[in-house]
């Protein structure tokens, strides 16, 4: 099966942001890549996918995006996929 990147754009949704990782993690492939594209949070969205005792280290790359709305957001992480096949 072909590798996909997978774009999960938020802004400010930090309490839902570990079920979804967990869900694409749940649902994707070790050569898969996710991508988290933050559109400017102000909470601990960061601090989610970074941390230090995160379950998905490695797995995940963070793309920190000044505020310009999810279309830029989903954009920014189509830009940044290393795969041809891409999902949200």
């Amino acid at each position: 099966m072909e590798p996909i990147s997978v774009v999960i754009p938020t802004f400010n949704r930090v309490a839902l942001l570990s079920r979804s990782l967990r869900s694409v993690l749940a649902a994707t492939e070790t050569c898969d890549e996710i991508i988290v594209a933050d559109d400017g949070s102000t909470d601990d969205t960061s601090r989610v996918v970074n941390g230090p005792k995160s379950p998905w280290d490695g797995r995940v790359r963070y793309l920190a995006l000044k505020r310009g709305g999810a279309g830029r957001a989903r954009n920014a992480g189509v830009g940044a996929a290393k795969h041809d096949l891409i999902a949200f």
